[in-house]
């Protein structure tokens, strides 16, 4: 067993140790008091005499002896000597030596009789070993220390794995466990993958990272996905223990206005992940994310609804907190915060605490917010307690304030940089398409750039706008980014101002999807295809989507750094259909030209020819002949097809009115050699299992759907998987056990919440 520093304990965390600790020992009942200015007690128990004891916690981990020492003998001896109890028992998280000890009983004698009756760091460590329920109810203590973490991460390096070790574990003084702790984790045991879901702000992703930590003492080596599920299928290995963590894994972006992710089988390939880790027997799965964009996503993707995603749900939601659990989020985050005493006061007075808990829009996200002292510093003291007030009636104000009041033009142009950017964050990509903005606005408002803008505005936005990690930037929370939206559907020459410097399409075509989600006059007028428009469209159209970097293997990865050229076509025929401008179908050719030098895809395809038949201006006045093209592509690329492909283009096939006879010959051509030869050359290529099952759902589905026969294919397929499914099964048998929940109560009483925040004063 670890020795405890007692650390990541509030206060108050540390009394209620001592109070399970002893009442185990001792085999008695103790009685716990309510602090206050004058009381001296903590705890307090009686022997069958009816003889007084006293118990003082002193939860001091940080401080030295001799402070420990002095504030004793000024505080708390004169209390006991009014108390003049039968015995009193000192309880400390500080480390002592005997001789530290001896002098503590000295300055209270004869009411400190032993030096057993000193419990310091050491002797409660002893007692934790002996009381194994009392440790175990206490989850904070056996949360993996950083020197754990430091040494998994190091052994699990090549996994690449983004995992954040000093920004998780000062989440997890702060941490409060419900009963959606014990009950995601149940899920997690007994099907090896758990989704957690709930609204913005509820906690999604302290949970999950809760979860994960308990899980690496087990010797699970974490493995953080931020790419894509490809990332997390790369760095899978089905002999190992790992847990794969994937926060908000379907993205801010609903699935239907990004259809590729559905025509490149993103869906698809999730739940084949999920069922890869399933059967792996070593491994588990934690997923998060906002409970309206899974809805949707279910409601877009057939695959989604029908696979094991929705069984593996947990949804986390305010109602999972009781009064008392709020109650306490709000002290930890007081407690541990760097907020100067004057603030804490302004919480305590009057009893304010019980008006922000019982808040209507109290949740996790709005008190780390309020808590923290770099975000409110300009505010007073005296003035705290009306700040909150606002912040929580009106929670957008958060962002408001610190927007316009503590954060510099450059950083501006950093959020609103991040907030159009769909691809990307690594903090080069970021500035490269920041400084046009921000060279840009210094132009057009006229105020001084030096060469440290960018690094000062990722240091002032950092913690409390931004997360930035492995040269990766991510906003703090989606709220953030919903915020920024939210200025630039207001403000119209924000808008403008990203046109006008924009260096990558999805910043474009962000803006349009920020305008669909929402209707802003605002930004409408902004987006209206003008010389403005036009010009920046011209410049984006054929700059590159993808990047390539080599890992650490060596292998050459591609990763997006921008809108894929078929995405960027779909958006230009839309946009010119809506506006029917003559400008735009001249873009429209530029982005087919760019299609044809760079992609070979043919689901991407079959979308553009889907969008063109879908609009009708553009299709009378070019579209047609640009469909034609487009179709002859299609139809060149089928000798190197997949069975994803082919399964696409009979999709196509049966509903599109386009389809002439020369295309049907041509198609069926190439799909007699594919039948014949081609589909058991694709399942020899093939040795993942979720490689195998894709394929195999893919060919059932031609087979049931368009009445094409491949028993003999999905045969050999149902081999190679059970083949491939039996060497995973013989991993060695899982030694994971699920962490016993925590037996403690959680009082609602108006007065344990008194109790708790009378120790913060």
């Amino acid at each position: 067993m670890p020795a405890y520093d007692f650390t990541r304990l509030s206060a108050f965390d540390f009394e209620e140790l001592a109070l399970d600790l002893l009442q185990a020992d001792w085999k008695t009942g103790l009685e716990i008091f309510t602090p206050g200015p004058d009381a001296g007690i903590d705890l307090r128990a009686f022997s069958d005499t009816k003889r007084e004891t006293i118990i003082q916690c002193k939860h001091t981990p940080h401080t030295s002896f001799a402070k420990l020492l002095s504030h004793l003998k000024k505080e708390e001896l004169p209390k006991v000597r009014a108390l003049a109890p039968n015995r009193y028992v000192l309880f400390t998280s500080l480390g002592l030596t005997p001789a530290n000890t001896k002098a503590l009983v000295q300055l209270f004698k004869p009411y400190l009789k032993r030096q057993t009756d000193v419990y310091h760091r050491d002797r409660i460590n002893a007692l934790l070993r002996r009381h194994k329920k009392v440790e175990t109810a206490n989850f904070k203590l056996w949360l993996p220390s950083v020197a754990v973490l430091q040494r998994v991460l190091h052994n699990a390096e090549h996994a690449q794995t983004q995992f954040e070790i000093d920004r998780v574990c000062r989440k997890v003084p702060l941490f409060v466990q419900n009963d959606a702790f014990p009950r995601a984790q149940k899920i997690l045991h007994d099907s090896r993958v758990v989704v957690i879901s709930g609204e913005p702000g509820i906690g999604k992703t302290t949970l999950a990272e809760m979860l994960l930590l308990a899980h690496l003492e087990q010797g699970f080596e974490p493995v953080v996905i931020e790419g894509g599920v490809e990332e997390g299928k790369r760095l899978f290995d089905s002999q190992a223990k790992q847990i794969f963590y994937f926060d908000d894994f379907l993205g801010e972006t609903f699935l239907q206005q990004r259809p590729e992710l559905l025509a490149k089988n993103q869906d698809a390939a999730l739940i084949h992940f999920m069922q890869a880790i399933r059967t792996s027997q070593a491994s588990r799965f934690i997923l998060t994310t906002r409970e309206h964009i899974l809805r949707t996503a279910l409601d877009a993707s057939e695959k989604l609804r029908h696979g094991s995603l929705i069984n593996h749900r947990f949804l986390l939601e305010l109602s999972d907190y009781t009064f008392g659990q709020k109650a306490r989020i709000l002290y930890n985050h007081l407690y541990f915060s760097d907020l100067p005493a004057e603030y804490k006061a302004a919480i305590l007075e009057n009893e304010f605490y019980f008006e922000v808990i019982r808040h209507r829009n109290f949740n996790p996200r709005l008190v780390e917010w309020l808590s923290g002292y770099a975000r409110v510093k300009t505010v007073p003291a005296e003035n705290y307690q009306q700040h909150v007030r606002a912040l929580l009636d009106n929670p957008r104000e958060i962002w408001l304030h610190a927007f316009e009041n503590q954060i510099s033009e450059a950083a501006r142009s950093l959020l609103f940089t991040l907030a159009v950017l769909r691809w990307g964050a690594e903090t080069d990509v970021l500035q490269a398409s920041w400084l046009p903005l921000h060279q840009l606005k210094s132009r057009k408002y006229n105020f001084p750039t030096t060469a440290n803008d960018f690094r000062k505005a990722l240091n002032e936005l950092e913690s409390s706008f931004l997360r930035i990690s492995e040269q990766k930037v991510s906003f703090l929370n989606p709220s953030i980014r919903q915020f920024i939206q939210l200025l630039l559907r207001t403000n119209r020459d924000y808008a403008c101002d990203i046109i006008e410097s924009s260096s990558r399409f999805s910043q474009l075509r962000s803006l349009r999807d920020i305008q669909s989600a929402e209707r802003s006059d605002e930004l409408a007028s902004a987006l209206v295809p003008n010389g403005s428009v036009v010009e920046a469209l011209r410049r984006v159209i054929g700059e590159p989507y993808l990047r390539w970097q080599h890992d650490s293997t060596g292998k050459l990865i591609g990763t997006y750094i921008d809108d894929s050229p078929d995405t960027r076509l779909r958006t230009i025929v839309k946009w010119a259909d809506e506006a029917q401008s003559d400008e735009m179908l001249s873009i429209m050719i530029l982005a087919y030209e760019h299609l044809q030098k760079t992609l070979r895809y043919v689901p991407g395809f079959l979308d553009v020819l889907r969008t063109i038949e879908d609009c009708k201006w553009v299709y009378k006045n070019g579209g047609d002949k640009l469909h034609r093209a487009l179709m002859d592509s299609v139809l060149a690329q089928l000798s190197n097809a997949r069975t994803y492909e082919w399964q696409a283009l009979f999709n196509y096939r049966a509903n599109s009115s386009p389809w002439i006879a020369e295309d049907e010959a041509r198609f069926v051509d190439s799909y007699q050699i594919y039948r014949r030869k081609g589909v058991y050359d694709e399942l020899e290529s093939y040795d993942e299992l979720s490689d195998l099952e894709s394929m195999r759902d893919s060919l059932r589905d031609i087979q049931k759907s368009h009445n094409q026969v491949f028993k003999k294919a999905i045969k050999k397929l149902n081999v190679s998987i059970e083949r491939t499914r039996k060497s995973t099964d013989d991993v060695s048998e899982d030694d994971y056990q699920p962490i016993a929940q925590s037996k403690r109560a959680t009082s609602e009483d108006v007065e344990e919440v008194r109790r708790l925040f009378g120790s913060l004063g």
